[in-house]
């Protein structure tokens, strides 16, 4: 039995797939299994991983009959098979250092996440845009730091803070059996994850160190996305559990905001007719949203 389970879930991301599989199978610790997932790619990805097929660290290799529709379907079906302790969802356009698993190892928690570099499709390091952490002003992220759940929660409950699953390793019997609350979302369910093992006894360690790289292309599952009402759902599923558990107002997070900035005001109001229990179990929060929206575009249409 391996201490890690690797997944690397792939759909369509064959230009990627080999510095990927190779950055995994290059780590300088060594006690893990690697489960390569393909859901249905159109692409020639299939004959970037079969080159692997008999590597003595991959376990098992599966190619879907059609579309799963969800990442976290694929994670399911990784974690099914996984014999590890912990498991590391590796994207498959994702890469990291080669000494990831052995820096993050160095510390007992539930959950360890590093630093995250954005990259290119070139391979070429993005300036880094850490604005968000600013309203975060009692964390420092030039240390490490380690918080038990409930303490991670109260940031974690502004936005998602581990933007990028690639930079986590985390203890399979959370999943286990947590799963079946993010199995049916497409966009926000690791961020839903977080928060409900954060409020169920899990520690989180943040690592300092830049040890993973979450890469940015036009053929990402977000910039190829045009349904915004869903990912708009899925947010209010994860706000609504953060009232349940502080049984207060949540603040309209910086995530959200940013989100529905670039909706239109059509999107908005479809949105409103068809989910209209959100506003009353939000109490206002859209409707705050909204008129903020709305005054912007006012202000746009004055100057022009």
């Amino acid at each position: 039995m391996s201490l890690v389970s690797v997944i690397i879930p792939n759909y369509n991301h064959a230009p990627f797939l080999k510095q990927r599989i190779e950055s995994v199978l290059n780590q300088t610790f060594q006690d893990f299994e690697l489960i390569i997932l393909d859901d249905y790619s159109t692409d020639n990805s299939r004959e970037v991983i079969e080159q692997y097929r008999d590597h003595s660290k991959v376990k098992t290799i599966i190619f879907n009959d059609s579309n799963s529709g969800s990442p976290f379907i694929q994670w399911k079906k990784g974690i099914s098979l996984a014999s590890g302790e912990y498991i590391w969802i590796a994207e498959s356009d994702d890469s990291v250092d080669v000494d990831f698993l052995e820096r993050l190892l160095k510390f007992d928690s539930d959950f360890i996440f590093s630093k995250i570099e954005g990259m290119n499709d070139k391979n070429e390091i993005l300036p880094s845009d850490n604005s968000w952490i600013g309203i975060f002003d009692t964390l420092d992220w030039a240390k490490n730091f380690k918080m038990d759940g409930i303490h991670f929660f109260s940031y974690l409950k502004e936005r998602c803070i581990i933007p990028n699953v690639s930079s986590l390793i985390f203890k399979k019997k959370y999943f286990n059996t947590y799963s079946d609350s993010i199995v049916g979302m497409k966009f926000c369910g690791d961020w839903l994850f977080y928060l409900i093992c954060a409020t169920n006894g899990a520690s989180f360690q943040y690592v300092c160190n830049t040890t993973s790289y979450f890469r940015h292309h036009t053929h990402t599952t977000r910039w190829l996305n045009k349904d915004f009402i869903n990912p708009l759902r899925e947010r209010f599923v994860c706000l609504e559990y953060v009232k349940k558990i502080s049984k207060s107002n949540p603040i309209i997070e910086n995530d959200l905001m940013q989100y529905i900035a670039q909706i239109s005001i059509n999107q908005l109001i479809q949105f409103s007719k068809s989910n209209f229990a959100y506003f009353l179990l939000n109490n206002m929060i859209f409707f705050k949203a909204f008129i903020l929206k709305f005054k912007r575009r006012i202000k746009v249409l004055d100057h022009q």
